[in-house]
């Protein structure tokens, strides 16, 4: 069975908030899933819906190359079925090294997300407490070009359910180059 999902968003970040080391973010999701046979079989299973996440972020530098960036926010996953509606927190930290032409990041979350109701299959109410780690280093002015970059990076992301269904590892690898306008 092919499960077609449409996602989009929009992030709005202030940052350096009246000079200050403080930054705020909200996102807004939408996805919408394309023939949820398992929602329209049960409504409070349905996938579709909405998700609004807010921020907060606060950089220390610890030295003039290197700085920790500890962040918290709060997620709200308004989906159409109400057993895969959530309240999720999430804490972490970011830290940063730079010395151009080179920059490496680390960042480090976990997070724990309540669901609103009882699944009607598994006759529990989820919930699930996950780990994300990422490692990126990126090349400034490559090869002499002062716009151009390239990146790579890795990273893995796991979590754990009281409904072991819902278990999930994923590995994340990515490789990119770009160009500073």
């Amino acid at each position: 069975i092919k499960t077609d999902a449409e996602t989009y968003g929009l992030r709005v970040q202030l940052q350096e908030i009246a000079g200050s080391p403080w930054e705020i973010a909200y996102n807004i999701g939408r996805i919408t899933i394309e023939d949820d046979e398992i929602g329209e079989m049960e409504d409070d299973l349905k996938r579709s819906g909405w998700t609004h996440e807010m921020g907060i972020k606060h950089t220390l530098p610890l030295q003039y190359d290197i700085s920790l960036s500890p962040e918290l926010s709060y997620t709200y996953g308004d989906i159409q079925g109400r057993s895969n509606s959530y309240h999720d927190i999430k804490i972490g930290a970011q830290l940063q090294y730079v010395k151009p032409p080179w920059v490496l990041a680390g960042l480090v979350s976990g997070f724990y997300r309540q669901y609103q109701k009882t699944h009607p299959l598994f006759d529990k109410t989820r919930q699930e407490t996950g780990i994300f780690t990422f490692a990126q280093v990126t090349r400034l002015n490559l090869f002499g070009m002062e716009r151009l970059f390239a990146s790579v990076g890795a990273g893995h992301a796991w979590s754990d359910a009281n409904i072991d269904f819902y278990d999930s590892r994923t590995v994340i690898v990515i490789a990119s180059a770009g160009i500073n306008f």
